[in-house]
């Protein structure tokens, strides 16, 4: 998720960032990446990965940014591999990942309802399809003034 100048990814590195790293159960880590290194970071997985992107207004991204910051400030430091190949210290373990119930999308879900989006019931956790799908009607609910 992109909130103004910075990126936070969550997901299961297995080690590190590749295209057989992500597992369906592991180490739930949390990625932060500011400035140009958020732009490196988005360029280098639309490459690998399906990305989509979406612009969203009208959250309180200050909230969501405490969230995320929550989560990092409550981990441990990992050593992992980002997407240039170089070491990095940005990786913090926070949780355990599930591909089933604690992924991706379901920080995002999170983010969401903490940013104050609509139409997300409490404790509520979509699918990555889920999020994608909701996130596209956001926007156009945002673009038509809704």
């Amino acid at each position: 998720m992109r909130i103004g100048n910075t990126v936070y990814d969550y997901g299961e590195w297995n080690g590190g960032y590749g295209k057989n790293s992500f597992g369906v159960a592991g180490n739930g880590i949390v990625l932060k990446f500011s400035g140009k290194d958020a732009d490196n970071y988005i360029s280098n997985r639309s490459k690998l990965y399906a990305t989509v992107s979406h612009n969203v207004t009208g959250l309180n991204t200050s909230a969501m940014v405490g969230y995320y910051e929550g989560l990092i400030n409550s981990g441990q430091v990992v050593y992992i591999n980002d997407p240039v190949g170089r070491m990095t210290n940005t990786g913090v373990r926070v949780d355990t990942y599930n591909l089933i119930g604690n992924q991706c999308a379901t920080k995002v879900t999170q983010a969401l309802q903490i940013g104050g989006a609509p139409y997300i019931p409490p404790n509520y956790s979509m699918s990555p399809i889920g999020i994608n799908s909701y996130l596209n009607a956001l926007e156009l609910m945002n673009r038509m003034n809704y």
